[in-house]
This record gives C-alpha cells, structure tokens and sequence, in this order.
C-alpha cells in the first residue's frame, strides 16, 4: 500500500548519522557529491534528522567530540579556514571549530545544514518548468526555480522554460508581474506576441492586449524588444518558447516608474513617466483589489469581465462614457454593482446566472 513506510533498523541509522557527523567534521570541507548525498539522507524521513538531532545533542552534552574528533592541532587550522572562508556557505560550519568550540559544534554542523539546504543540494533549472494559469478571478503567484516571484492575474497563462543560457518565458495570454533575481550572466526574457522584454534583476509588469504589451517597470531597468513574425515550426507545439525566432531588434528601454503600450508589429511604444498614483492603480490587482479613478464605464465594464465569470454588458450605450471611482477587493465585486445602482443612477439586471445588463434608471419605465 502506498501509505505504508517501512522503518528502518535503528543501529544502521545510529550508525549512518555518526558516520555523517565524522565526515562534517574531517579538515576538508564536502565535496559537492557528499553535500547532495546528505541532503538526500535527511529527506528520507523525520527519523533521519531526528537521529541526527538526537546525536548532536548527546555529542554536546558529553563533550566527547572535541576530545575523539577534533585534534588541538586542528584548530588553528580551522580557525585559518574561517576567515578564508567566511563568505563560502560552508565557511559558516567552520566557524564553530574554536577551541572551546567542540562542545557545540555537532548542533552548530546541523543548524548549518538546515540554513544551507539550498546551497547542498541546489534546485534544478528547469523544476519549475512548464504552464502555469490563473482562472477567471483568480491570483496566482509562484516561486521559479531560481527565487523570481511570478504573479499571474486573471484569466492568464505563462509558459517557462529555463535553460542554463537564458531564462526564457512566454505570456501566453493576460498579465503577469515578474520580480526578477538578479543574475548578470543568466538573462531574463518574456515573451508576449511578437514583442520580448528583457531585463536581469528588476521587477516588472507585462499585460497582452491583442497585438499590444502594456509594459510597467515596478524596479530596475528592461529593454523593450521586438521579435518580428514567428515562424512557426510543426514539430513543436505553437506556443512554444523554444520556437525559432527572426532576429530581435531592441526599440527603447524603461526605467522604475515608468511604462510603455508597445505595439512589436511597428516598433513603435509610446512611452510615459508614471505617477505613483497611477502606477498604484495598473498594480492594485496584486493586492487583490480593483481601483478606477474617473475611467469611463465601459472601461470598468472591461475589466469586470476579465474578474468575473460572468458577461457584464452595457445595455443602454449612453452609459459607456460616465466615469466611475472607487476601490474594490476582486474577490467581492458585487459590492461595485451596488455603488453603480445607489450612486450612479443605473439598474444592474441580472439575466440567469450567466449575464447581467446595465441600464439607466431614466429608462426604467419603458
């Protein structure tokens, strides 16, 4: 069955967590095989860190491992490696090989592996390859293998594929908000229609509308890229990133505060300097909220649309142009529908479950 696990006897894992504590405490630190093999042997069970817990401890209270395993002679030695060593991660396990040190070394070794699990054993590139979406009305947001933070609005998809010369993603519909990991070497590319933008470390918005990127630098610097046409090729799925493209062609850049509509199909971006006002409302839906300022009502409409699992229509067009105001959390929308009815003079009609009509309250009589 598969929710039965089978217990290992306890003298072979006595014996394996000892063995562990030896090989921490030799002169040479881990070689990088050794650090991966410990990280697995922790993670095979509680009983695994466990035992090694129980056995730092009783290490520290006798006070046997400072006599059996550590040689005076080696703490000068190790004292050398400390300060040679200090900004490595498994400099930090050195520190603890004072001479008074010994009694507190085997907790020191373990604290040590559990803070510098990722530097034991590092995350594949590609461990967070693949689709990831948020649904209508939902807020998505995950941690890439390489510590960038992808949110995900409504109703959007994004595909990512890392390698280990780029790290490449394709907005395949909606918005995202990208915080990226500052890597020189390791560039950051976002794919979105025929447009790229890319950037190293910074942080950054990408929205698709039809053939159009609404691009929002939040941190840092990006440079806005045209890719041109894709040709597609038959042997891959149509949206993906790995496809073959023309030469790119960079067409301007962006810096923290400012955004661009960039339409990839003529090179063209009409770029702004944005308010932190303004920049606050483009950004609210990553606090789960909805803020209009004066936007026209078919505006709002829009976006509703994009939140809703519902078809929200204008029914009488003379409404589409009176501007509506106001903050709304994404999870409780309705609330909008109220303001529309007390505030603005307008009858909200819900037809089924599946649409709900505007209509002017002057009109209420016919």
């Amino acid at each position: 069955m598969d929710n039965i696990s089978q217990f290992e006897d306890p003298n072979t894992l006595e014996h394996e967590a000892r063995q562990w504590l030896v090989r921490l405490d030799r002169d040479e630190p881990l070689l990088e095989q050794e650090k991966q093999a410990l990280q697995l042997w922790m993670a095979r069970s509680p009983a695994h860190q466990q035992e090694l817990t129980r056995l730092a401890e009783f290490w520290d209270s006798s006070n046997i491992l400072a006599e059996l395993l550590i040689p005076m002679h080696q703490v000068a030695a190790a004292s050398r490696r400390y300060h040679s060593n200090s900004r490595s991660p498994w400099g930090l396990i050195n520190r603890f090989l004072t001479p008074r040190g010994g009694a507190v070394l085997a907790m020191g070794l373990l604290l040590a592996v559990f803070t510098l699990r990722d530097y034991l054993m590092p995350v594949p590139l590609d461990a967070s390859n693949g689709i990831y979406a948020a649904a209508i009305g939902e807020l998505r947001e995950e941690t890439l293998a390489d510590g960038s933070v992808l949110q995900i609005n409504t109703d959007s998809q994004v595909q990512v594929d890392f390698s280990e010369q780029v790290r490449k993603i394709r907005l395949l519909q909606g918005e995202a908000h990208f915080e990226v990991a500052h890597n020189t070497e390791w560039p950051f590319e976002v794919y979105a229609g025929k447009g790229m933008v890319k950037a190293v470390g910074t942080a950054f918005l990408v929205r698709l509308e039809e053939d159009r990127l609404n691009v929002i630098v939040t941190d840092g610097r990006v440079d806005l890229v045209a890719t041109g046409a894709v040709e597609n090729d038959s042997s891959k799925p149509p949206d993906s990133v790995t496809e073959a493209l023309p030469a790119l062609k960079k067409v301007g850049s962006l810096s923290q505060g400012e955004g661009a509509l960039f339409s990839p199909a003529d090179n063209s971006k009409a770029h702004k300097v944005l308010a932190q006002k303004e920049m606050a409302r483009q950004l609210s839906w990553r606090e789960g909220y909805l803020v209009f300022e004066g936007e026209p009502l078919s505006i709002v409409v829009a976006e509703l649309n994009r939140y809703l699992p519902i078809d929200v229509e204008i029914a009488d067009q003379t409404l589409g142009d009176i501007p509506v105001g106001g903050r709304f959390k994404v999870e409780e929308l309705d609330a909008l529908f109220g303001v529309l009815e007390t505030s603005f003079d307008i009858r909200v009609i819900r037809s089924g479950d599946q649409r709900i009509q505007l209509f002017s309250k002057l009109d209420q009589k016919k």
